[in-house]
């Protein structure tokens, strides 16, 4: 179910921030934050599961690293400010007077990639770094794109699923042997939302070095069969 997916990356969610949490966490008010770590939201609509995670990974387990949400804006207007307003965050419909308040950007929409390059274009030309949520991009060539724009304004920019960061990679980090073989399993849900999260997981443990790649199965239950350099292989199920 839908929300047993979100059970599932709940605690690793948060890990995309830098650290893991567990738990619903009340949302308080934000406090003056320093400059130099101060983060805007930027989204579709406000009201989505990410921004409220993010945001209580923020106030909550990551309070003590000293980041706050000072600004966010959503082009459906109404709902993101009403957003904002439940959760004490000024809300801003001028990029450039958002821009003045922070000193990083997110760009959450996570479940309307298709989005993300025009939210780029209006964002990107602030230079400051941002971070794109998953899923980044609906296809390669937008994918292209949004790089190509980030060149192109020297913007630091970093897009990743929440399961880059798990306890995984640390302990293959930990070993000397080499991971011959790695099979992960995604939360379920549709393949064109979901499939990030066990891609990102193997991809981050056996490197990038794919050399040949097959999907079968039903679109409910599809399955990635990889080839990588060296003869080592992955099987990635959504």
């Amino acid at each position: 179910s839908k929300n047993n997916r979100r059970a599932f990356l709940k605690t690793a969610a948060v890990a995309t921030l830098g650290a893991t949490f567990a738990g619903q966490l009340p949302v308080r008010a934000a406090e003056p934050a320093p400059a130099g770590k101060r983060i805007g939201f930027v989204d579709l609509n406000l009201e989505n599961y990410h921004a409220n995670v993010f945001l209580q990974a923020l106030r909550g387990p990551l309070a003590s690293r000293g980041f706050t949400v000072t600004g966010a804006t959503g082009t459906m207007t109404a709902e993101s400010r009403a957003w904002a307003e439940k959760n004490n965050i000024p809300f801003f419909e001028k990029d450039a007077d958002l821009n003045a308040a922070v000193d990083f950007f997110m760009i959450i929409a996570p479940s309307n990639p298709e989005v993300h390059f025009d939210l780029c274009q209006r964002i990107f030309p602030f230079r400051k770094p941002t971070y794109v949520d998953k899923t980044f991009a609906p296809n390669h060539d937008i994918a292209q794109k949004i790089f190509a724009l980030a060149d192109k304004h020297g913007t630091p920019m970093q897009t990743s699923s929440s399961l880059r960061y798990t306890n995984v990679q640390d302990e293959v980090r930990k070993s000397d042997a080499k991971v011959e073989h790695m099979i992960t399993w995604g939360p379920g849900g549709t393949y064109d939302e979901y499939a990030i999260h066990p891609v990102e997981l193997l991809i981050s443990v056996m490197g990038h070095e794919a050399t040949a790649l097959m999907r079968r199965g039903a679109p409910e239950r599809a399955q990635l069969l990889v080839d990588f350099t060296g003869g080592r292989t992955g099987v990635v199920n959504v």
